[in-house]
């Protein structure tokens, strides 16, 4: 069965009851991705890749830290930058039992299949623990590999005939010729990600100069108060709205809905929950098409410890399934 992608405000599946548990909303973490299917495709390469997800800090009664995610969103939000994983493939992470800080020692196993665009789950949970030196320091090792094994005649042809036959051995022995994939791509990608930084750079400093950045920016850092959420919300939909798909005057291309979402460092899961939230805002917030006292109570609360747009995001949702229930039993 094909596996539903949660959005970035949806809960971690339950850890370990007798820990502490923090939420780290829109927490950035480092993906190293290491793609194994370089061997048949000269345009995989190894990369690192930032993204921001929500992030369980979990404090154990031993006072050991551990650092927690989903890993469907993880991939949700890796498919919205451009190191998106294109093709079929396979998912490895690392295993529980794997030591951190050693990448030589590391054993992975299966979490992902994508077949035909279609991701599914190998494993009951999708909870990952990320490595960690400090906890603006987070990251997760990825590790791309073919579904289907290459044959001899998959081999770009440009390699010698011995070297073919010594890349379908070390194919099908699952080991991957790194060698190949750095000589036959690193010029292309260095190219590439050149062009691409000094755009979103440009993209960056482009949306800097708008209204309300500052302030977005603060909020990122922080969980914030229900009455700051709609200007948060807004800043960030404003820009993917008015800058998606306009022509960009760096390089007279069209602005990507992913460029916009790359630049504000935001996964695109974020942009459909402020949606959503924005949404049912306008209808049930001050002066909305259909306010509720509850909502606009909610949204003015100042509280001691905030607890964020999520929060907020959730209570919103849960007000309109009882305004629905409530007009479906009206129609009754």
């Amino acid at each position: 069965m094909a596996l539903q992608l949660s959005h970035s405000g949806s809960p971690l599946t339950p850890i370990e009851n007798e820990a502490m548990e923090e939420l780290l909303e829109n927490h950035p973490i480092t993906l190293f991705i290491k793609d194994d299917r370089a061997l048949h495709n000269a345009s995989s390469h190894n990369r690192l890749e930032r993204i921001s997800v929500n992030v369980i800090k979990k404090t154990k009664e031993d006072a050991v830290t551990e650092y927690w995610v989903n890993g469907v969103e993880v991939f949700e939000a890796l498919q919205e930058t451009t190191s998106s994983i294109i093709g079929d493939a396979i998912i490895t992470v690392p295993s529980g039992e794997s030591p951190q800080y050693l990448p030589e020692a590391v054993f992975f196993e299966p979490f992902l299949t994508i077949n035909n665009s279609t991701p599914t789950p190998t494993r009951t949970t999708t909870n990952l623990q990320l490595q960690h030196k400090a906890e603006n320091a987070l990251s997760l090792l990825l590790n791309i590999e073919p579904l289907n094994l290459p044959q001899a005649d998959d081999i770009p042809s440009n390699i010698s005939t011995s070297r073919r036959l010594l890349d379908s051995g070390l194919a099908a022995s699952g080991l991957t010729p790194l060698d190949f994939a750095r000589k036959t791509a690193k010029g292309r990608e260095e190219k590439a990600s050149e062009e691409f930084t000094k755009y979103l750079n440009w993209l960056e400093q482009e949306i800097a100069k708008r209204d309300g950045y500052d302030d977005f920016v603060k909020c990122k850092r922080r969980t914030i108060q229900n009455r700051d959420v709609q200007q948060y919300w807004n800043f960030g939909v404003s820009c993917l709205q008015d800058l998606a798909k306009t022509h960009c005057a760096y390089n007279n291309k069209k602005i990507r809905s992913k460029d916009v979402q790359a630049a504000l460092k935001m996964p695109a899961s974020w942009f459909t929950d402020a949606k959503k939230g924005l949404e049912l805002l306008e209808k049930y917030g001050h002066e909305g098409s259909d306010e509720l006292k509850e909502v606009v109570k909610e949204v003015d609360t100042v509280r001691d410890h905030p607890t964020g747009w999520t929060a907020l995001l959730k209570f919103l949702k849960h007000c309109d399934s009882k305004q629905q229930k409530k007009m479906m039993q009206k129609r009754k």
